[in-house]
């Protein structure tokens, strides 16, 4: 059974992964250059479904994806990203939404403007 304590340190895990990304840090950068996560870089920060995000986090961390989505969709990711600058919405500009399906969706982590 999933904690919360142990959800919010999943989430915890995220969030960290997604301030490196967005500071461009060398290592986290390097790792992923070298896998096939998904993870894909666009002018205003970085676009994922869930599988991907998964795969990218797991090159740095072990989380399993049960654990791991619920860490995203238990706590408040996007409360904790704004604390940050970041926030985390649904990608649509090419049109390739996953219909409301939670885990092909395309999610986009940008800077607040």
């Amino acid at each position: 059974m999933i904690t919360e304590s142990d959800s919010l340190k999943k989430q915890k895990h995220i969030i960290d992964f997604f301030e490196q990304l967005m500071a461009e840090n060398v290592n986290t950068s390097n790792t992923l250059a070298s896998s096939n996560s998904g993870l894909r870089k666009v002018d205003t920060g970085y676009v994922f479904d869930l599988s991907s995000l998964h795969q990218a986090i797991l090159l740095l961390k072990d989380i399993p994806y049960k654990a791991f989505k619920n860490a995203i969709y238990a706590g408040k990711l996007n409360i904790a990203l704004a604390d940050k600058g970041l926030v985390v919405e649904l990608y649509e500009p090419e049109a390739k939404s996953g219909g409301g399906k939670v885990d092909s969706n395309l999610y986009h982590l940008k800077k607040l403007l």
